[in-house]
């Protein structure tokens, strides 16, 4: 890949990282496993099971989990970040040799 490329990936993954406070107003509508997992099956039985009470139990635990999984999702981001950056800078070293 090209530094342009590097470059324009690293700002498209630090843009994707999830909000907690987004994540908190997409779970007051049950929306939590879309907008953090990327999930439509989970979302779909979620809103099934709300048809026998069950979803309740699992809207609470949703609740409960919510941080560590966004937090999870964005070191994720992060260590993709820091291994393009590495790449970036192993690509600066590789062109500096040329010109000098």
């Amino acid at each position: 890949m090209d530094e342009f490329r590097i470059k324009q990936k690293i700002k498209k993954l630090d843009r994707s990282k999830l909000k907690i406070s987004t994540a908190v107003i997409a779970w007051v509508f049950g929306l939590d496993m879309l907008y953090v997992e990327k999930s439509i099956g989970k979302t779909i039985a979620f809103y099934m099971s709300c048809l026998f009470l069950v979803g309740t139990i699992w809207w609470i635990i949703n609740l409960v989990m919510l941080k560590s999984r966004v937090e999870e999702i964005n070191e994720d981001i992060d260590d993709t970040i820091i291994e393009l950056q590495k790449e970036l800078h192993k690509l600066d070293k590789t062109n500096n040799k040329k010109v000098v």
